[in-house]
């Protein structure tokens, strides 16, 4: 028998075509409010999501396998590098962490099929969340054929980023 001190608690698992979400952990542990793995197919798009304050979230990903490319978009309406997006390819091999400070953006588009960890930092709020799509001359510079992607409807329907950052 286990100590009372000791706690075992059940993976929360969803699953859909583009692959699936681990909630490992939700609550606090060293300020990590969250533990989330996901396994995505190759091709899948997630993100680019945000939550405003006051539910700002910072988050640290760990790609476990594959390769992804990193999408960052600067919201910090402060800076002159508001609206600013980036790129970064990320590949298990690498043996990298990503700190995302809570003023960005963040999504991916896997290369691989890919395994993916993040924590977050901060509950989170639907109603604080954000999404928006990457900017088209992305998709060009890249490469890629958006309607090659597979993308939830709930990231298809996002802001667009060309509409967003002219308000």
């Amino acid at each position: 028998m286990f100590p009372d001190d000791v706690v075992i608690e059940k993976y929360k698992k969803f699953a859909d075509s583009r692959g699936e979400l681990v909630i490992t952990h939700e609550g606090l542990v060293n300020d990590i409010m969250t533990i989330k793995r996901s396994f995505s197919k190759k091709n899948v798009l997630r993100g680019l999501h945000f939550q405003k304050p006051p539910n700002p979230q910072k988050k640290i990903i760990e790609v476990v396998s594959g390769s992804i490319i990193g999408l960052l978009i600067n919201m910090d309406t402060s800076s002159i590098e508001h609206g600013k997006f980036y790129t970064l390819k990320i590949d298990s091999a690498d043996g990298n962490l990503l700190q995302i400070p809570s003023h960005y953006a963040h999504g991916f588009i896997a290369l691989t099929d890919v395994v993916f960890q993040y924590f977050t930092i901060g509950p989170y709020s639907a109603e604080s969340e954000i999404a928006i799509t990457p900017p088209k001359f992305f998709y060009e510079q890249q490469g890629f054929d958006i309607d090659s992607l597979i993308i939830s409807d709930k990231d298809r329907l996002a802001f667009c980023y060309e509409e967003y950052f002219q308000q």
